[in-house]
């Protein structure tokens, strides 16, 4: 049986490559695992696997230069390299190394048995059957992400001097130029949990953890939990336009995710150096004090010098290309795909692997940013997984980029058709709240299931068209309502409440009072008052 040795430095995916990959069924044995290159050279130097399979970006010694040193000492193992998408610079010098292939994350476990059976096979062809070599194995190694943690929280808490913090830190992160920090709370965290059996607090905060984790980037950001159902979220990264992008995007997918619970975020601003960070989690802190006097289940940002959208970060052609695409013309795109193709011809990089890889970065990319714009990719078409596939298994540079051109003009084709579809519904919207808002249980969802529209697209389109809430919208219908009850007749507050959808008359005179500066009867007084002057 030939050997493999794994490498990744997120614990979670290492162990779960190993127990669910069936390796005996595949003529291979899972002789070693390895939490950063450092520990996976000392495995590879005494086994000398046929097959290592390694993430790219990883501390103490990332994946590329694990390769070199393999290269170097004449190992010809052949090698799987997993990457995320924010990975292609790393990934596109793998490929220059000479790895036999690829898989993106999240990783497909029936997809990458496919691609190590096939290494089996060319290694039977290469080394002729030979005997099985003796199985190692080797423990678990200590999870240094605990104690990183623990380091970092001491350090933002004043603990630790900022050289001892500096001391051993990991390279992606000792090597950064910014750094960011956000506040995560559980909104009424001691009211919420303070009936509660200690075993349903520790579910509630683990299924936030884990909705924080999977939404998390593979590289770029560590997510701490502190107390009372705050976590401490640090970005960080080579440039400052990348961080605030990675802290802005994360944030905004969080309140895509996590249901069920009513939360604050807070954040910093971007200053320069990892040694900053201390200095960002007060600012944060001193930001989530605000949501004291402007509101919960919000997002805070500083209240000086707000950070404004950079857009896009460059990443090579990537980067280019899908600020491209962002203006969904699709003239523009096409030649854009042109100058790509003719890039990838011009310097050499036309090899079936590359393409596919590259392929593979844009089209994560475009996922990104129509989850950014809440467009509905399931409306689009059925089954985007399948367009992806078919533009992978295109055998032509050409007919790669052609398939991935179509699949992008789709989506432009769409977004153009549904513009003034969009203004329709919208006015369609409107109408039936305007019919319907004395009710007190008209909700969003309901509105949204009358012009047959999922409630988080239709709220993006809603605020989009009409630059304000659905609240904020048939509340102002409300009042206006309200204020010509109150001047046109003789109604009591509490009728005009309830004609108004409000069942509970002191709430309403709350609502009215903060719209109109005064109360309805004071409003009353007033404009009658007006009207006999007049």
């Amino acid at each position: 049986m030939y050997q493999v040795v794994v490498v990744d430095d997120e614990q979670i995916i290492r162990e779960g490559l190993c127990k669910a990959i069936p390796w005996e069924s595949l003529g291979l044995t899972l002789v070693g695992q390895a939490a950063n290159g450092a520990e996976a050279w000392e495995v590879i130097r005494q086994c000398r696997p046929e097959i290592v399979v390694t993430d790219i970006r990883m501390p103490y010694m990332d994946g590329i230069e694990l390769i070199r040193k393999m290269r170097s000492n004449q190992m010809d193992s052949c090698v799987i390299i997993l990457s995320g998408y924010s990975e292609f610079e790393y990934a596109q010098t793998a490929v220059k190394l000479g790895v036999s292939d690829y898989v993106m994350k999240p990783i497909d476990i029936p997809s990458i048995c496919r691609t190590l059976r096939g290494l089996k096979d060319d290694l039977d062809v290469r080394y002729h059957h030979e005997n099985e070599v003796e199985e190692m194995r080797r423990r678990l190694q200590e999870d240094n992400q605990v104690a990183l943690h623990d380091k970092i929280l001491r350090y933002v808490h004043r603990r630790i001097s900022c050289a001892q913090f500096v001391e051993g830190l990991p390279r992606d992160l000792g090597v950064s130029a910014f750094c960011q920090c956000a506040l995560l709370q559980l909104d009424r965290f001691d009211h919420v949990t303070g009936a509660m059996p200690a075993d349903e607090i520790f579910r509630l905060t683990q299924e936030l953890e884990a909705t924080m984790l999977e939404q998390a980037e593979e590289a770029g950001m560590q997510i701490m939990e502190e107390s009372n159902g705050r976590y401490l979220i640090l970005f960080y990264g080579s440039t400052e336009g990348d961080v605030a992008f990675a802290a802005r995007t994360y944030i905004r997918r969080l309140r895509m995710s996590i249901s069920g619970h009513e939360y604050t975020t807070a954040v910093s601003t971007v200053l320069p150096s990892i040694e900053s960070c201390a200095e960002t989690y007060h600012m944060a802190m001193h930001t989530l004090d605000r949501a004291f006097l402007i509101g919960t289940n919000q997002d805070v940002e500083p209240e000086r010098e707000r950070q404004e959208s950079t857009g896009l970060p460059d990443t090579f052609d990537v980067g280019r290309v899908v600020r491209t695409i962002a203006t969904f013309n699709k003239k523009e795109i096409r030649r854009e795909f042109d100058a790509i193709e003719q890039d990838i011809r011009l310097t050499r990089h036309n090899s079936f692997l590359y393409t596919r890889m590259m392929v593979s970065f844009v089209y994560g990319e475009i996922m990104k940013l129509l989850t950014d714009i809440h467009c509905p990719i399931q409306e689009i078409m059925d089954d985007s997984t399948a367009a992806y596939k078919r533009i992978l298994t295109c055998q032509t540079l050409n007919g790669m980029m052609d398939q991935l051109y179509a699949f992008v003009a789709e989506i432009c084709d769409f977004l153009d058709d549904s513009r003034n579809a969009n203004k329709n519904i919208v006015e369609r919207a409107k109408l039936y709240i305007d019919g319907h808002f004395s009710e007190s249980e008209l909700t969003l969802d309901e509105v949204a299931k009358v012009v047959g529209m999922s409630p988080n697209y239709f709220s993006a389109l809603f605020k989009q068209s009409q630059g304000k809430s659905f609240i904020g919208y048939l509340t102002d219908i409300r009042i206006e309502h309200a204020k010509r009850l109150l001047t046109s007749g003789d109604h009591r507050s509490y009728e005009v409440s309830y004609q108004c959808g409000y069942e509970n008359p002191t709430y309403f005179s709350t609502i009215f009072k903060r719209h109109v500066g005064v109360s309805p009867s004071e409003y009353r007084v007033t404009q009658n008052a007006s009207d006999i002057v007049t």
